[in-house]
């Protein structure tokens, strides 16, 4: 069992003032008047208030010395995390440049159209990596099958609504297109990387997915092809194609979303990418630029489900809801050991800052110190600090554990440290909208004019983790001393990666995704529930965005042994539906009860909050009758319970049986229907 910290004194002001009030004929018999109105228990009532709060204070004490001992060892809060998004950057004025491409750099600034609803100001996101923005547009996208029928979704995937099927029946012979124009009329395509969106049917996935697919035992299912010529000999136009391997798949060919990247090299591997005949056989390939896939073998998609799309996007990239700082002045290093500085701007991202010292005199050249997790596990000559980055504190070393920045001479006005560069922001406001980051502010003044959207709403922004939280969770991070051995420590790690929020983890060891449990050595599965609002996610399975799934599995690679495996996958949501009929006390309100009712079910059922001790409903917990009996009874108002059935995915009802779940499962909330009936008066 956990130490659970006493509480050193438990009275209260009633306690109190009947102890006083019990003791008055012991001490001073000869005061007589006990009521309320005479002013001896007006001054002992007095007396009990102001000793209610001194014990208040010192029932802090056991919490303090907790805190106090963690932050002794470098625990902190989890700092706010913040929210990503897809964003796609297009001209303006097409007609304004001739121009064919625009690099655009990593930090380029997108803002929503005006400051969400509590705010002053707009929501600011910033662009992750550098990319090359292409002057057009995907124009269609088509499907033809066996048969050569053609189908266009250009409709379909500019509505983004819907969905369509890349290969409508996966057989050998179907061929999937995605048909780009240019905004200059004739113009070649340029040369460098153009970066396209993939969101999967259904899916509300935003970022990059984490590097964890393995290539199917039979090789590729897909053949990436660009068009590089027209063909002519049969009579009519036919556009001939050049095999082309992209340049970065996050896709998994296709599956699920994520991004697709295709390079041309140079001036010249780009003018072999052809624009289609005039005259070709296939309407849509028209004068554009035309690439395909096309599958390698039957069956190609027969273990995963053929590839739904719900839209693909060109120039799209993610973007992080954080803000940039550069040279901010950090003061003056005067050549102590242990020093700590302070950045103004909190929380701060991890692993984006980096600190410039000059040394007196400039002589030897300015030191860059970097970021590390530990301070202690530092050279003497290592040229780092460590970063607390919920206060934005700076850690520097003592000269045997980190070298110890060289003090000041004076000449450098702010102090000769500053830090080059560094991250923050952060929380759940981050989480706008589809189509709100509409604004963008370029790095680069030469650059046209730019509009952006994002067809998702951004995700993975969370609040500040609270000081109880904090507290229950640090002594198993305390425990693994950030190192994942045993299957606690994956658990504890993957909830304290940086710049995301997860909630919950389930290590399952010597198990791998898409194996049996327990077969396969040396492998880890982390099971990830990120937090998510309580109204969000009452009735909807917690999704795992692949921003947070990547994050954890970097974090836990830099902990591992070496001959671990790590892999990570979202939990297993069943839905749960309770139907209960039950009698209402005389002077209860039925509306009001039904309604107490339905949340207490939806609040014990719930991944987070729910189960019997409040903390989340237990991976693979079996939903036994009685429980879910004892949630109802103890809502306020209920008299008696009639009737309780309960299914499972929308099964049969069943009637006082335990409903067992797989390990690692977990619950959502279908519809509950409540009937309430007032008590009868006989």
């Amino acid at each position: 069992m956990p130490f659970v910290p006493p509480n050193l004194d438990n009275r209260k002001f009633e306690d109190i003032v009947t102890e006083i009030r019990r003791r008055i004929p012991t001490f001073t018999p000869e005061w007589t008047d006990l009521n309320d109105s005479d002013p001896g228990i007006t001054l002992a009532q007095l007396f009990a208030f102001m000793s209610e709060q001194l014990l208040f204070q010192i029932n802090q004490v056991p919490e303090k010395g907790l805190i106090t001992f963690l932050k002794m060892v470098g625990g902190e809060r989890h700092p706010a995390s913040p929210a990503v998004a897809d964003v796609t950057l297009s001209l303006k004025s097409t007609s304004s440049t001739t121009d064919l491409s625009f690099n655009i750099s990593a930090g380029t600034g997108v803002l929503t159209a005006g400051p969400p609803p509590g705010q002053k100001t707009p929501i600011r996101f910033e662009t992750q990596i550098p990319f090359m923005l292409v002057n057009g547009d995907l124009v269609d996208v088509v499907s033809i099958d066996c048969s050569r029928n053609v189908t266009s979704f250009a409709a379909v995937n500019a509505a983004g609504k819907e969905s369509f099927l890349a290969f409508p029946t996966g057989r050998v012979g179907e061929e999937f297109y995605l048909v780009f124009d240019l905004n200059v009329p004739g113009a070649g395509w340029p040369a460098g990387a153009f970066r396209l969106r993939v969101n999967a049917a259904g899916s509300t996935d935003v970022g990059d997915p984490p590097n964890d697919v393995a290539q199917p035992d039979e090789g590729p299912r897909l053949i990436w092809s660009f068009g590089s010529g027209t063909d002519s000999s049969s009579g009519v136009d036919v556009l001939t194609f050049t095999d082309f391997t992209p340049s970065e798949d996050s896709t998994d060919e296709l599956i699920r979303s994520g991004y697709l990247e295709f390079t041309f090299q140079d001036a010249a591997a780009a003018a072999a990418f052809k624009r289609a005949s005039a005259n070709d056989d296939i309407a849509q390939f028209q004068g554009k630029f035309v690439l395909r896939a096309r599958l390698t073998r039957p069956d190609a998609f027969a273990d995963v489900g053929l590839p739904s799309i719900a839209t693909i996007r060109l120039n799209t990239v993610p973007a992080r809801a954080v803000q940039t700082v550069s040279n901010e002045a950090l003061g003056a290093s005067n050549g102590q050991p242990s020093q700590q500085l302070q950045l103004a701007r909190t929380p701060i991202i991890v692993g984006s800052t980096a600190v410039q010292v000059t040394p007196p005199g400039g002589i030897g050249g300015v030191e860059t110190f970097h970021e590390i997790d530990d301070i202690f596990t530092a050279g003497p000559s290592d040229l780092v600090y460590e970063l607390l980055p919920a206060t934005g504190v700076l850690l520097f070393g003592d000269g045997v554990h980190g070298k110890i920045p060289s003090p000041d001479d004076g000449s450098i006005p702010g102090g000769n440290v500053k830090a080059l560069v560094y991250q923050f922001g952060g929380g759940a406001v981050g989480n706008v909208g589809a189509k709100s980051l509409t604004t963008v502010i370029p790095s680069d003044a030469s650059l046209p004019a730019l509009q952006s959207t994002n067809v998702l709403p951004a995700a993975g922004g969370a609040d500040e983790e609270t000081t109880d939280h904090a507290i229950a969770t640090a002594p198993a991070i305390v425990r693994s001393r950030f190192r994942a051995v045993s299957a606690d420590d994956f658990e504890a790690l993957a909830k304290a990666t940086p710049n995301v929020r997860v909630e919950r983890a389930l290590a399952l060891p010597n198990t791998q995704p898409g194996a049996a449990a327990g077969t396969t050595p040396g492998a880890v599965t982390v099971v990830l529930v990120p937090f998510a609002p309580f109204e969000s996610s009452i009735t909807t399975p917690i999704p795992l965005p692949s921003h947070i799934a990547a994050e954890v599995i970097r974090f836990l690679d830099q902990r591992r042994l070496v001959t671990t495996q790590v892999f990570v996958q979202a939990a297993t949501f069943r839905k749960v539906t309770a139907n209960v009929s039950l009698v209402v006390q005389p002077l209860a309100k039925i509306n009001d009860t039904r309604a107490a009712v339905i949340l207490a079910l939806q609040t014990f059922f719930h991944a987070l909050v729910g189960g019997s001790d409040g903390q989340g409903w237990p991976f693979g917990g079996t939903i036994f009758f009685s429980q879910v009996f004892q949630q109802v009874l103890a809502v306020p108002g209920v008299s008696r319970v009639e009737q309780l059935l309960l299914s499972l995915d929308d099964g049969t009802p069943v009637d006082c049986q335990d409903l067992p779940l797989r390990p690692g499962e977990l619950l959502f909330s279908g519809s509950h229907t409540v009937l309430a009936q007032a008590e009868s008066a006989g």
